[in-house]
């Protein structure tokens, strides 16, 4: 439902508010963006909270989108493709969170943080592998600047 639906929604706001729409909404965008950026405050807090790790996977899906809605509204060319972007890294780095979120589900039969303790252990790739999707989760660059 996050690889599909969520950019659904995204591609909806693209093609009829900016497309057709936006010179109705053009008064309302500050209050578009103050909602956003509220949500995506609470969003992000309420995922902080959590212990269970599907729900901070959906906790920051919706911050995500509301991010996606900052850029989209923010009156520039480099938010909106800001955003497209976000939208298409955020479609391949849910889904394969999900999927790994699955994968320890079947092995662990829980899905709380604590009782993933060791997991380096038992499962040395995959932690790897779920390491680097966390870090494309929260926006972390993949090459070093110089």
């Amino acid at each position: 439902m996050a690889g599909i639906l969520l950019k659904l929604g995204t591609y909806a706001v693209f093609r009829l508010l900016l497309g057709s729409l936006f010179y109705n909404i053009f008064d309302f965008i500050f209050i578009i963006l103050v909602i956003a950026l509220l949500g995506l405050t609470y969003s992000s807090l309420v995922a902080f909270s959590q212990i269970d790790i599907k729900k901070i996977i959906a906790y920051s899906s919706i911050a995500h989108m509301n991010f996606l809605l900052i850029g989209i509204f923010a009156n520039s060319i480099v938010g909106l493709y800001g955003a497209f972007i976000m939208m298409i890294g955020h479609a391949f780095t849910s889904s394969a969170l999900f999927l790994s979120i699955g994968i320890l589900y079947d092995r662990y039969k829980t899905r709380l943080i604590f009782y993933y303790g060791g997991l380096v252990f038992f499962m040395p790739i995959f932690s790897v592998l779920f390491f680097i999707l966390i870090l494309s989760n929260f926006g972390f660059q993949g090459r070093l600047i110089l």
